[in-house]
């Protein structure tokens, strides 16, 4: 028996990294003695129709399911399976959708708490009150409850300023060979771990909701806690192998610096890969980056329309996002860049720019998704008011056709139609095939033994054949586009 479980739904994607906000809860709370148990359902081959068998057999006190967007559906249908095996436990709803639509989640009988934004300190406020049951729900801060029929929504929690005195998250409870993140430019396959160095992105961009849960103040943990981290982690587990996925590590230059010192000069052979901006970064950092273990680093270009990123806030101008990647490549690391199709103010035209400033930037891995307009996003309030959006039916709310191959978009941006979109990101997928295959086996790729066993043997592996030739053709018929 245990006193709490906490519950992460199953979700579309194969590859996922573990949800670290559920463990960061469990290292919280079992600070103060409670018995805490994560179950991340899809890395343990656990679907929907096993949760009741996991429900009988941990015999908990309190349910907690955090989840995105896209995961609602699981997430309710999980809560309602334990609500109907044990029809008075708490349910307890987090996580950066219910975060932004708390009184949806509400409605559902069988769901009694929301949990917004940062939840450590709420959630322990919370589990002690049910422990000695006190219903003193109205004084629990960043807390959404039922009263006499009523849905209830407390103030906003204050932020935790000092990050440091966070327990490192509890990964005891993870399958940790099944998660499928991989370090590029590193043979080796060792299980790579996610580590959280800072809460907060200070930027503005309009299809992101990462200031949901944890605002647009930046917030940082010091060099010396993220390194014990590192440490704890290898002693523990035997990590070598980290993704640092903040949505931008570089933001602050010096403690990146400090936390290369501390890998280097303690003769660490880690490695690992960041986000980062192309306006965070310079020649000297990327070097040190390098030299303490870092391999792959990944820029968020967004558009190769400079109107298209005015729009949509993203505060980069086309010089940086060159000099970054130059720098980047001269350093030695792998450059992924992350590129959209359908976000505001984008047309053919635009789309046209970003395949030209892909093929500019020689990037090694430039990838693609199609802008999607989640809650609390400036986007989603455009699609509202101006009716772009085709449903809000959250399941669908996915950026990346390649998952479902019954994808249609959420969206259109009031000047690509939905058809549009799907035309866009398979060109958009083709020219970046080539440019990755260029970049990585040269012009005459075709003539590349390599380029068969690595590629096309790789994604029959990861896809299944029929998976593989669906995608294939797709990305064929967008070549011609």
């Amino acid at each position: 028996m245990i006193d709490i479980l906490l519950i992460y739904p199953p979700y579309l994607s194969k590859h996922k990294s573990p949800p670290l906000g559920l463990a960061y809860l469990a290292a919280f709370v079992e600070q103060q003695g409670y018995k805490v148990k994560i179950l991340d359902m899809n890395p343990l081959g656990l679907t929907l129709s096993d949760i009741e068998d996991s429900i009988k057999k941990n015999k908990p006190e309190i349910i907690g399911i955090s989840f995105m967007t896209n995961q609602f559906g699981n997430a309710l249908k999980v809560a309602q399976t334990c609500k109907s095996i044990y029809p008075k436990i708490p349910i307890i709803l987090g996580g950066n959708h219910v975060s932004a639509l708390p009184e949806e989640a509400m409605e559902y009988d069988f769901v009694d708490f929301v949990i917004l934004r940062e939840g450590e300190i709420t959630f322990r406020q919370l589990v002690e009150a049910l422990d000695k049951g006190i219903e003193n729900w109205e004084k629990i801060d960043g807390l959404v409850f039922k009263r006499d029929g009523n849905i209830i929504k407390n103030r906003d929690r204050a932020l935790i300023e000092d990050l440091d005195i966070l327990p490192f998250p509890k990964w005891d409870d993870f399958p940790i060979n099944a998660y499928s993140e991989k370090i590029l430019g590193v043979s080796e396959e060792l299980p790579v771990f996610s580590v959280f160095t800072s809460r907060g992105c200070p930027g503005k961009c309009a299809f992101c909701s990462s200031h949901t849960a944890f605002t647009r103040r930046f917030r940082k943990r010091s060099a010396e806690n993220i390194f014990s981290e590192l440490q704890f982690l290898e002693e523990k587990f035997g990590a070598r192998y980290f993704n640092f996925i903040d949505d931008t590590l570089t933001i602050d230059k010096k403690r990146v610096d400090e936390l290369c010192d501390l890998i280097i000069n303690t003769n660490k052979q880690y490695r690992w890969i960041a986000n980062a901006r192309v306006n965070t970064v310079d020649k000297e950092v990327l070097k040190k980056m390098y030299m303490a273990g870092c391999r792959n680093i990944c820029f968020g270009v967004e558009s190769g329309d400079p109107e298209v990123r005015k729009n949509v806030g993203k505060g980069i101008a086309g010089e940086q996002i060159k000099n970054a990647h130059i720098w980047a490549k001269d350093a030695g690391l792998i450059v992924s860049s992350f590129f959209m199709v359908g976000n505001l103010g984008e047309t053919w035209e635009s789309i046209e720019k970003t395949i030209a400033l892909a093929r500019e930037l020689h990037s090694d891995y430039p990838t693609c998704a199609i802008a999607t307009p989640f809650p609390d996003t400036r986007f989603m309030e455009e699609a509202e008011k101006n009716g772009w959006l085709i449903t809000k039916d959250w399941n669908r709310y996915i950026t990346n056709p390649h998952i479902d191959q019954d994808y249609f978009p959420v969206s259109t941006n009031g000047i690509l139609s939905a058809e549009e979109l799907l035309e866009a990101y398979y060109k958009v997928n083709a020219a970046f095939a080539k440019i990755k295959l260029t970049t990585k086996y040269g012009e005459r790729y075709l003539f590349n033994p390599e380029f068969y066993t690595k590629e096309i043997g790789s994604r029959i592996k990861k896809l299944g054949i029929s998976d593989s030739l669906q995608l294939g053709w797709k990305l064929l018929k967008g070549g011609f586009n």
